[in-house]
């Protein structure tokens, strides 16, 4: 990290008022030359509208934006790229009829005579997408990309034209393992180039290995600048949300139901091995592995989404079949995807219309599918897992992370499921809302309900699972008791290198 020459970047002051909320007041933030500066926060801490600020997208009410050393009277977008600050944002932004190129090239392509110059402009593309260490097709569709080779797109586009400050927004939510380790490698490239990288995450050990400095926003001011040497993640926790880190996992009680759902040998097509899983009423079983251990593919099965070609389930002891996941939730078994946005809530419906969606015939019924009818069905709902705003006639795509995470699962809680698969329950949700989904979760299962949780994050697998069943290679590699979980004993069966803990 090499401050020469000044801070990159100087906030001072930063104040911004939205109808009804204090979004940011009197934050300030310096970011040097060849620094990675964290930005973190829940939530409606300000962390968005400090970022649109930087995108000249936002007018701050008051305070002063400098870079390098030069005082900006007004941000717009043109002047932010003419003053090289690019800002790869969390909703990905890319034409999705459009080639790769076009999209990483989208205003400044190559041209001679008024024509295109089309192998240049692949060549050009070609070079940002290696900068950030990903190898995409540049003549590639973008809308048929999977979301994170679009996410690399949006990652590339922002690293070739910046020049003085790069902001990255969650810019791993969406990304495999190995795409994350490529990006990092291309942030500290960045910084070799003497810019200044602010990292905005929800993922505090990425933060933590990645950053130099860390800025904490709460409430729309800043509490907290913290050297990465001189903090940890408890301490990060504590800033964001007021509380201590211990707080986030409720008390559990060990399960005394009986056995639910077992899987015997069970496995996809192209799959060489089967595995075997069993949860009893009350219990979370957190099912943790490596990108590409199979873990998603097998839950999968279990909720009918994916066809079995191998192996059984039985539920309360007998052999059932499903085709499809209204077969399984005909027999108690609900399904929370991963990708909440893309598979388990239609972004444009209302909170209502979403929570009605797997309920249909009963609303029919009951309410005849009026407006009002909806209404009143979707606000049990929301108050049983606290939906903020409380509003049912709310658009889903105007939720936080969190809100919409909860939608997601209380769509199907109408059901009574007695199952509950839930995939990645807390990807891009804020810490406060992660306590607040770990509760629920802990809560359903006090009442009776079997909860099968996949998750990449280890401390959220450590502390909510009463049994942690580790997958690597396609297969259970092993199963561990929450009194003899540590993440030693879980990353080594992760990786293989550990069998049968308990």
């Amino acid at each position: 990290m090499s401050h020469d020459g000044g801070a990159a970047l100087t906030l001072t002051n930063l104040s911004k008022q939205f109808p009804g909320v204090q979004a940011l007041d009197g934050v300030s933030l310096t970011a040097m030359p060849g620094e990675v500066h964290g930005l973190i926060g829940e939530n409606g801490a300000g962390k968005s509208t400090l970022v649109n600020i930087l995108a000249g997208a936002v007018t701050p009410d008051s305070g002063t934006v400098e870079v390098r050393g030069e005082r900006v009277e007004r941000l717009d977008p043109m002047t932010s790229m003419r003053l090289g600050i690019m800002v790869s944002h969390q909703e990905i932004r890319l034409a999705s009829n459009l080639s790769v190129a076009e999209n990483i090239l989208f205003g400044g392509l190559p041209t001679r005579l008024g024509a295109v110059r089309r192998a240049h402009a692949r060549s050009l593309a070609s070079a940002a997408l290696e900068a950030v260490g990903v190898h995409i097709d540049p003549r590639a569709t973008a809308g048929d990309l999977s979301l994170a080779h679009q996410q690399m797109v949006e990652i590339a586009r922002a690293v070739r034209l910046a020049t003085s400050v790069l902001v990255l927004d969650e810019p791993t939510a969406a990304l495999p393992q190995h795409d994350a380790e490529a990006l990092f490698e291309a942030v500290k490239r960045m910084c070799d180039r003497g810019i200044a990288v602010i990292y905005v995450s929800h993922r505090l050990e990425e933060v933590l290995s990645l950053c130099d400095r860390i800025t904490v926003l709460r409430d729309g001011r800043k509490v907290a600048d913290r050297d990465c040497t001189d903090t940890n993640r408890s301490e990060l926790v504590r800033l964001m949300v007021g509380r201590e880190m211990a707080d986030m996992y409720p008390e559990r009680t060990a399960p005394r139901e009986k056995v639910l759902m077992r899987a015997v040998g069970l496995r996809g097509p192209g799959s060489p091995h089967g595995s075997d899983l069993e949860i009893r009423g009350g219990e979370i079983v957190g099912v943790f592995g490596l990108i590409g251990a199979g873990r998603s593919e097998f839950v999968r099965l279990i909720a009918g989404v994916d066809p079995v070609s191998g192996g059984r389930i039985e539920i309360d002891g007998e052999v059932v079949s499903h085709a499809s996941p209204e077969d399984a939730m005909r027999r108690g078994i609900a399904f929370v995807p991963e990708d909440r946005k893309g598979e388990g809530l239609v972004l444009d419906f209302s909170v209502a219309e979403n929570l009605a969606l797997p309920n249909l015939r009963a609303v029919a019924r009951e309410y005849s599918l009026s407006r009002a009818g909806l209404a009143e069905f979707a606000r049990e709902q929301i108050r049983a897992v606290d939906i903020r705003p409380d509003n049912p006639n709310r658009a889903v795509v105007t939720l936080s992370g969190g809100n919409q995470q909860k939608t997601a699962i209380a769509k199907w809680l109408s059901r009574r499921p007695r199952l509950l698969i839930v995939d990645e329950p807390t990807r891009g949700v804020d810490v406060g809302a992660k306590a607040q989904i770990y509760a629920l979760l802990a809560d359903l299962a006090a009442g009776g309900m079997a909860i099968l949780m996949v998750s990449s994050e280890l401390p959220e697998v450590l502390g909510l699972s009463d049994r942690i069943v580790v997958f690597h290679n396609g297969r259970v590699a092993g199963t561990v008791s929450a009194a003899d979980a540590t993440a030693e004993v879980v990353m080594h069966m992760a990786l293989g290198q550990l069998g049968e803990a308990a």
